[in-house]
């Protein structure tokens, strides 16, 4: 209930700089809740925000992304992506290193690869390719692990898609590691 109150609260009013930590600290205690709807939402309007005021934030978005939330659970497959993109946008490597070992693991959430895929050269530029090989390895399981067969070639597309951007990347991008952050 707090996470919605707090994005109600940040559409409405300009959230003033002393009280970011204080929103993010009660989002950070938020994320084992069932109310997580609205996560995606906050993530996107504290976009800019200082690293020091969100890096509490981003062991808990970790956490998401290695364990999605199970399908009854509202915008459960969605949560991965919005926090992808989140951690993406301040070059935390965590988030792609969580993101790349949930290809393999089955999951019970609905889990967008192909939203997510094109997004990894974008932020992570030549550090995604340690990755190439995996994603290599990802491929021939695509057939078999999608409920449907436009499903599985929307994501053997994408995946092919990320596979050649990685590949083809000389972008060096600044990334951060969650450990090595002063909380």
């Amino acid at each position: 209930m707090r996470i919605l109150v707090l994005c109600t609260a940040y559409f409405a009013f300009s959230v003033q700089a002393a009280d970011k930590p204080k929103i993010v600290l009660i989002l950070a205690a938020d994320m084992g809740c069932g109310d997580m709807g609205h996560l995606g939402t906050a993530y996107k309007n504290m976009k800019g925000w200082p690293v020091e005021d969100v890096a509490p934030l981003f062991p808990g978005i970790v956490d998401l992304i290695e364990k999605p939330r199970s399908p009854g659970q509202m915008d459960a497959g969605y949560l991965p992506e919005h926090g992808f993109e989140f951690l993406a946008q301040y070059g935390v490597i965590d988030g792609l290193d969580a993101f790349m070992a949930s290809l393999n693991k089955p999951t019970p959430a609905f889990y967008p690869p192909w939203k997510i895929l094109p997004q990894v050269e974008k932020y992570y530029g030549v550090e995604a390719k340690r990755y190439l090989p995996q994603l290599r390895e990802y491929l021939p399981q695509i057939p078999t692990r999608y409920p449907t067969p436009a499903l599985n070639e929307k994501v053997t597309t994408s995946t092919r898609q990320a596979i050649a951007e990685i590949e083809k990347t000389t972008a060096q991008k600044t990334l951060i590691r969650i450990k090595d952050l002063k909380h």
